[in-house]
């Protein structure tokens, strides 16, 4: 999907500039709150797991939508330049 064709679909789409730029739910429009299947590192105590260093995850790792629950790859869910496409619209 290009941005024009998200924002055609999904006109009231916001500007992101976190680590949800470019992303948005190919389904239902939303902008963050996506859970991502990827890879880090957890240190197991028996006080409980705590994550340490970076959290990576690539284009072929499953995404879920945090409101319709759409499952896909997080390359379906990234629209390369929506964020700079929706600030020149503004």
């Amino acid at each position: 999907m290009t941005p024009q064709e998200f924002i055609e679909k999904f006109p009231t789409a916001e500007v992101m500039d976190g680590s949800c730029q470019d992303m948005a739910c190919p389904n239902c429009g939303c902008r963050e709150g996506f859970g991502i299947y990827s890879i880090c590192q957890i240190e197991v105590t028996d006080e409980g797991a705590e994550s340490f260093g970076d959290i990576e995850w690539n284009d072929t790792d499953k995404c879920i939508c945090g409101e319709c629950r759409h499952e896909a790859t997080v390359q379906d869910f990234t629209i390369d330049g929506l964020d700079d496409f929706l600030k020149e619209l503004s």
